[in-house]
């Protein structure tokens, strides 16, 4: 593999977890939301739920579970279902929302 192989899969992958952690914080936006959670609150549930174990193992299906156990604890009860499909929709946003060029 060539240096330039290597710099465009680092970039890659440098991308790939730019585009995991905001759409985690744009997920944790949105639940916080929903939970009656506004300003610096919000912020601050959005950048820890990036900080989660979830997010930095990239377990979906963990990260969707601790949001339905944080809202369901807050009187919000949600079906993973729900969360799940947000997730995706968070996913596209984030993907709308950071540049995503590579050098061919």
């Amino acid at each position: 593999m060539s240096i330039f192989q290597l710099h465009r899969a680092d970039r890659k992958s440098e991308l790939e977890i730019k585009l995991i952690a905001h759409r985690n914080k744009l997920l944790g936006l949105w639940a916080a939301e929903r939970m009656g959670m506004m300003g610096e609150t919000a912020v601050d549930y959005a950048l820890g739920l990036v900080a989660t174990e979830a997010s930095k193992t990239r377990n979906d299906t963990a990260l969707v579970r601790k949001v339905c156990e944080d809202m369901s604890a807050r009187g919000y009860p949600i079906a993973e279902g729900e969360v799940t499909r947000q997730l995706a929709a968070c996913a596209s946003k984030a993907r709308a929302e950071i540049p995503q060029h590579l050098d061919s």
